[in-house]
């Protein structure tokens, strides 16, 4: 093969193989940020969504305080018993949507529990209503009813939150590493192309020297200098015993 074919030939090889590496670098690295933005993004709406159901929980047990703080004024009564039921149905709704959410384990586990107990302690709220109001709208009688109450679902929920929380940096800290692994090999990659094509500029060079040397060593008149064959030249002139 000539030479002027060879060189364009070994830089294209060299460009193609620079170029695949640098597209798995980009896949791994795409691969990598997919992880990031569905595990990972997903386990930090999860790990929100029980922070709000927490804070959701608190308002709604504040709200059955202001009941029997407030309740001697209908007016007042109503307005807080109906902001309780409220938030009872707001955090219910945030426990169905994790439940149907969360992968199986310990914080899926967690939330059913809390469903659960929150269910108990509506129930048991509304007895402790109908028991304030029997009072003649007694504090003291209502909070008597529903005592101790709100300490299993809250519990439930501080403890589901825990697990929500690590099982999302666990997911990140996963990904991170992914993304890492991936740079690191993109990188091998990169250098292991780079050192074979080092290697084949090196074998390729040695070959076209290879070839030339051959080359002036099949042809007689590339190893003289000035080119001249042998017989060619002019016939040395005769000794002077000659003449004589």
């Amino acid at each position: 093969m000539k030479l002027s074919l060879k060189l364009p030939l070994a830089f294209l090889a060299a460009l193609l193989l620079l170029m695949g590496a640098a597209l798995f670098g980009i896949q791994q690295l795409n691969q990598a940020l997919a992880v990031y933005e569905t595990s990972v993004a997903q386990s930090y709406a999860q790990e929100r969504k029980a922070a709000t159901m927490l804070q959701d929980f608190k308002v709604q047990v504040q709200e059955w305080k202001n009941v029997l703080l407030r309740g001697k004024d209908s007016a007042q009564r109503e307005r807080y018993w109906a902001a309780f039921q409220k938030q009872e149905r707001i955090v219910a709704q945030d426990a169905s949507q994790l439940l149907a959410e969360l992968p199986s384990g310990p914080a899926l586990d967690k939330v059913r529990a809390f469903s659960q107990a929150l269910e108990r302690m509506g129930a048991a709220y509304r007895k402790g209503y109908e028991a304030f109001q029997a009072a003649d709208h007694d504090p003291q009688a209502g909070d008597k009813a529903v005592q101790g109450m709100d300490r299993e679902p809250s519990k439930l929920l501080d403890e589901a939150a825990e697990l929500i929380a690590k099982a999302s940096a666990d997911t990140a800290g996963q990904a991170a590493q992914r993304a890492s692994q991936a740079t690191t090999l993109s990188l091998i990659v990169m250098l292991a192309v780079c050192a074979a094509s080092v290697v084949g500029a090196l074998l390729f060079s040695r070959s076209v020297v290879r070839t030339n040397a051959n080359s002036v060593a099949g042809d007689p008149a590339k190893r003289r200098p000035g080119g001249r064959k042998r017989g060619c030249g002019r016939q040395p002139q005769a000794t002077g015993a000659a003449a004589g």
